[in-house]
């Protein structure tokens, strides 16, 4: 497999990047030309096999966190200037050291996906199936409530990384498989999606627990919140819509069809817009939140997965999972700019504000990295 790889990214180049200004991601004065107007330079890429990461984030302060799920139990902390790989975290945990009566002994996770704070002081991430004493057997893709009940799963838990001292010093009990999370702007709001218990967490941040759990329609995955931190839109990869939940009174406050098998969601700067993938047409469809309105469709490749936005929100970055590609998109209509391949089991991607680069994750052990240079 490695091999095999190797030809698809062994061109990369170097890039230095550009420079940040120390502001968060969205708020930041723009610098150099509209991102949309660019084009990707392939850059040089991570390979090992003691990695697995299933997805990417860059956290805005020059670290990038990935997340290695259930083949290495480990997240990977990069340098998101040269690409270096800096420390690899376990997330062996004893629970009782947390203050927790059980489980009892050492408890393995499974990071699937996280989030930062505004303040970039910690790294939220969800267990997609953890290992030790009380926990279930790992998790499937395919499971409703009832199967998963009876196939002995456990609630999960979503874990706080310290990114002062590296070490996961908090944990909270959440459902079955839970798969995404996001914080809102506000900082005060932490909600992560349970696929196989088709429920949303609402997490009240200061006071550790979660304030409301809220039943969903099938495989609830990706989750958006908007600048305000009132309204969140979760897409129901099992069905056509995205949710619209009311955070402070825990309510689903609206229904979006945006069409067979929504997977992640991302919104732009302002809030108006979402972007939408949609896993099995291979689409990405674009929603005025104003009128709850697809306004634009594009199909990128089989397979749509994660998504990201640049800092300026001029461009989307899409991963086809089925096509091993990523598709760079002009947000204002979502015309097609590039098409790049990627390493075969790419799922996730991530915009770094800090050096405008963008990265990619393979659980087959591989992170790519792409420049966005101005064009010739």
């Amino acid at each position: 497999m490695l091999a095999a790889v190797s030809s698809v990214v062994s061109h990369f180049e170097p890039s230095t990047g550009s420079v940040n200004d120390g502001a968060p991601p969205l708020e930041k004065v723009l610098h150099g030309t509209p991102i949309d107007t660019r084009r990707l330079q392939e850059l040089s890429p991570y390979s090992s096999d003691t990695i697995s990461p299933e997805s990417v984030l860059a956290l805005g302060d020059g670290l990038v966190v990935a997340d290695n799920s259930i083949v290495h139990h480990t997240l990977s902390i990069f340098d998101s200037r040269t690409g270096a790989l800096r420390r690899t975290v376990t997330t062996a945990l004893r629970f009782t050291d947390l203050g927790f009566s059980k489980p009892t002994g050492v408890v393995e996770g499974a990071p699937v996906q996280g989030a930062v704070t505004p303040d970039g002081q910690y790294y939220w991430f969800t267990n997609y199936s953890m290992f030790g004493p009380h926990m279930g057997p790992a998790g499937v893709d395919t499971c409703t409530p009832r199967s998963a009940i009876a196939s002995g799963d456990t609630p999960e838990y979503v874990e706080r990384l310290n990114l002062g001292t590296l070490s996961i010093d908090r944990a909270i009990q959440v459902g079955l498989v839970p798969k995404y999370d996001v914080i809102s702007p506000n900082g005060k709001w932490l909600l992560v999606t349970n696929w196989c218990s088709w429920t949303l967490n609402i997490i009240k941040v200061s006071e550790n627990r979660v304030a409301a759990t809220l039943p969903l329609e099938a495989l609830p995955l990706g989750i958006a919140i908007g600048p305000h931190s009132r309204y969140a839109y979760v897409a129901l990869a099992g069905k056509e819509d995205l949710v619209k939940v009311d955070i402070l009174t825990a309510k689903v406050v609206g229904y979006i069809f945006v069409g067979r098998n929504p997977s992640t969601v991302v919104l732009s700067p302002s809030g108006r817009y979402a972007f939408v993938t949609l896993d099995q047409p291979g689409d990405v469809v674009k929603v005025d939140l104003k009128t709850n309105r697809v306004v634009a469709v594009k199909h990128t490749g089989v397979g749509c997965r994660d998504v990201a936005i640049s800092r300026d929100g001029t461009a989307i970055f899409v991963i086809n999972s089925g096509s091993d590609t990523m598709t760079m998109l002009r947000a204002s209509d979502l015309a097609i700019e590039a098409s790049v391949p990627v390493p075969p089991d790419s799922v996730g991607v991530s915009f770094d504000a800090t050096t405008d680069d963008v990265w990619v994750s393979s659980y087959a052990g591989h992170i790519s990295r792409f420049a966005l240079v101005d064009a010739a």
